[in-house]
């Protein structure tokens, strides 16, 4: 560019980003000889300090002498030393820096994920979301100095051990990571991010289908209101079944009708879906699709695709297509988005949209119509005025398909197809979760599609536990009639969703089945016997507490099992206190590996795995699946007293297990906001905390 800007000028959109976007720029290396450091630098900032001992000096690659490739830009720097050595390696980072290993898990790994920022043993890369970079090394060995990535002031920062010698340690730089290595054209989160909060809530789909008739949502809504509102549902969306068919139903209506109409069903209009879920406490959110189906509407209307005889052009799945281009858009479609944001709606589902780009717009291309260029632009600029018309603080998910010209638009896509009660429709959740999670909370919220509590009690299970777990977007999808008690307590355990972001990426490995009806839908081992997405490790930093979680899932049934703790992302030279959520059981101290239980088809096991030293800790609580990033605020242990902070449900109570480690024995505990009693008889000490009030606080004496 060739204007300066300063401070204070005023910047289009377009030049922001000109402004704001990562150099595809070598990182440089300075060497200082007076203090004996090695510098890496880039944009003018120092990202990486390597503390060189004064009697060596080291060899080292430098500014751009490395293997460097343009676009995606990948440069290699490396460094040597003339013996073995332990060498300190600072890490200087942003607020969107987080710890990733490199590669999708591997044969016998869990997959990766983390809420918080912690480091995790074993996971060499660094990735900062906003920059789009990812640093990794290799060729050594290493160790990390501390448990988190610590804030100080606005600076953020991490350290390292490596073991430099003659052998060279690689350090990779990858810019534009996402961008231009993966394939994510639109990543462009210096300039636009998701909304990247847990959500959590129900959809009328699954429930009623088009049969959803006004009467049904204040019915369900007193039901969630009552039951799982004070653990965390926010959310009550109506799907597909309050418009007239087919679409538009009138010939004189514009396109906007289609959905600010209601039909018979819905006598008094929107008024009928938001009123009562707003006098719930609860968040409306409303279904649109993209489908215009009324055959004489299409002949009419001028903004639908036309042959050279003047004659609307039929899409696959979606009827007709109309032309997206900007005078539609503002005419159309915004009005629609603009009138329901106006009505009170926060929550936006997108429909087949995913039709939209391939049946219908590249139909065009296919035909000579558009070009690629042109039916992705036109495509991108409808999800655009779409964002724009409901606004940032409004919620919009993208449905279906993992469509990269919604990202930074959307802040939820659907990563699978239609789910179901049904265990082939669940394992399909639960692989393709795994399959898409590198792009979790870095490209947009992952949505593996409503959760269907109502299935096997097993199945459900397993789906509630891996879709909190790994932060997907969580929405229930059944008549509340088919909720029995174990199910509502099961739900409880698993509200609200986390905030989980992917510890792990990569390229996705195309070869493995996704879903399809050419397989039988209903045969339960219709992927074969691929395991992957069976094992899940999800590493919690929450203050001074660390602790991780580990998934097993049985997409297929799974023999008993001795897994490394290095392969679930934990420092096998540690012992850790083992307790399993489900069975609410103690397992033990383990050490160096965990033996997993034989898991018939569809069942699941969520094990708690807590680093155990020479004091009393907590390792447990039954009040959320996550072990416990919810009601657990704070833990503290000082001069033989752990202090303890708890934020739950009044009215209800909870089970908190410590360790206590041996010759240690509760002296006295006293509380407040609670009533308590303590069970040592237990391996783990037991503490049964009654809520008198959400906020508790407990001091435990040793």
């Amino acid at each position: 560019m060739d204007k300066k800007f300063k401070k204070g000028d005023s910047v289009d959109m377009n030049k922001r980003a000109e402004l704001m976007e990562p150099p595809l720029f070598h990182v440089v290396t300075q060497w200082d000889e007076g203090c004996n450091k090695l510098f890496y630098t880039y944009k003018g900032t120092t990202l990486i300090t390597v503390h060189i001992p004064d009697n060596l000096k080291p060899q080292y690659r430098f500014i751009s002498d490395g293997n460097l490739c343009s676009t995606p830009m990948a440069q290699q720097m490396y460094i040597t030393l003339p013996k073995d050595v332990w060498v300190k390696v600072d890490f200087n980072l942003s607020e969107d820096a987080i710890n990733m290993r490199p590669n999708r898990a591997e044969s016998g790994q869990a997959i990766l994920g983390q809420v918080g920022k912690p480091l995790i043993y074993g996971a060499n890369g660094i990735y900062d979301i906003n920059e789009d970079m990812l640093i990794s090394w290799h060729g050594c060995q290493w160790r990390w100095l501390e448990n988190s990535i610590n804030k100080d002031g606005d600076k953020y920062s991490c350290s390292m051990e490596v073991k430099l010698g003659p052998a060279p340690w690689v350090l990779l730089f990858r810019m534009q990571y996402y961008r231009t290595h993966l394939g994510f054209k639109y990543h462009e989160p210096w300039n636009k991010r998701p909304n990247n909060k847990a959500v959590t809530g129900w959809c009328s789909w699954e429930a009623y289908h088009r049969d959803i008739y006004a009467h049904n949502i204040p019915e369900t809504v007193n039901f969630l209101e009552k039951e799982f509102k004070e653990f965390g549902l926010e959310y009550v969306q109506i799907d597909d079944g309050y418009q007239d068919l087919p679409q538009p139903y009138d010939i004189n209506d514009n396109y906007y009708d289609i959905f600010l109409k209601t039909n018979d069903k819905f006598p008094n209009g929107h008024s009928d879906i938001i009123e009562p879920i707003k006098a719930g406490g609860l968040k409306p959110g409303i279904w649109t699709n993209v489908s215009i189906t009324n055959d004489d509407y299409a002949k009419e209307a001028n903004y639908i695709f036309k042959d050279d005889n003047g004659e609307p052009i039929k899409c696959d799945w979606l009827g007709y297509c109309m032309d997206c281009t900007d005078d539609t858009i503002e005419n159309q479609v915004n009005p629609l988005y603009k009138g329901f944001k106006d009505m009170g709606y926060e929550y936006f589902k997108l429909d087949s949209i995913r039709h939209m780009i391939f049946d219908g717009l590249r139909k065009m291309v296919d035909k000579g119509i558009l070009t690629n260029e042109e039916a992705n632009t036109r495509f991108r600029n409808l999800i655009k005025g779409i964002r724009e018309s409901v606004g940032d603080d409004a919620y919009f998910l993208a449905c279906w398909g993992v469509l990269t010209e919604v990202i930074g638009l959307a802040d939820a896509c659907r990563i699978a197809t239609d789910s179901g009660p049904n265990w082939s429709q669940i394992r399909m959740q639960l692989f393709e979760s795994a399959r898409w999670f590198y792009t979790q909370r870095i490209l947009f919220t992952n949505d593996p599609d409503h959760i269907c509590v109502r299935a096997d009690i097993e199945y459900a299970r397993s789906v509630l536990s891996l879709v909190t777990l790994s932060g997907g977007l969580y929405m229930l999808s059944d008549s509340v009639d088919k909720y029995d008690d174990e199910r509502i307590n099961m739900i409880k355990k698993t509200m609200p969703a986390l905030t989980t972001v992917a510890a792990e990426t990569g390229p996705i490995d195309y070869t493995r089945h996704a879903w399809g009806r050419v397989l039988d839908w209903d045969r339960a081992n219709s992927h074969e016997n691929d395991t992957f997405g069976s094992l899940w490790s999800i590493h919690f930093c929450q203050d001074d507490r660390q602790w991780s979680v580990v998934g097993r899932f049985g997409i297929h049934e799974l023999q008993e099992s001795r897994t490394s703790l290095e392969d679930l992302g934990l420092d096998p030279e540690k012992s850790y206190a083992a307790f399993d959520f489900w069975e609410q059981k103690f397992l033990g101290i383990v050490d160096s590996h965990i033996t997993l239980k034989a898991l018939k088809l569809g069942h699941c096991q969520v094990i708690v795995l807590r680093a155990i030293e020479d004091a009393p800790c907590l390792v447990a609580s039954d009040r959320h699946v996550s072990m416990d990033a919810v009601s657990i605020i704070s833990e503290q242990y000082d001069e033989n007293v752990l202090t303890i902070s708890l934020n739950g449900v009044k009215g209800y109570r909870f089970n908190y297990w410590l360790y206590i480690p041996e010759g240690m024995k509760v002296k006295s505990i006293s509380y407040e906001g609670c009533n308590i009693n303590y069970d040592a008889k237990e391996e783990l000490g037991k503490l049964e905390v009654d809520f008198l009030s959400e906020e508790v606080k407990l001091e435990v004496s040793f």
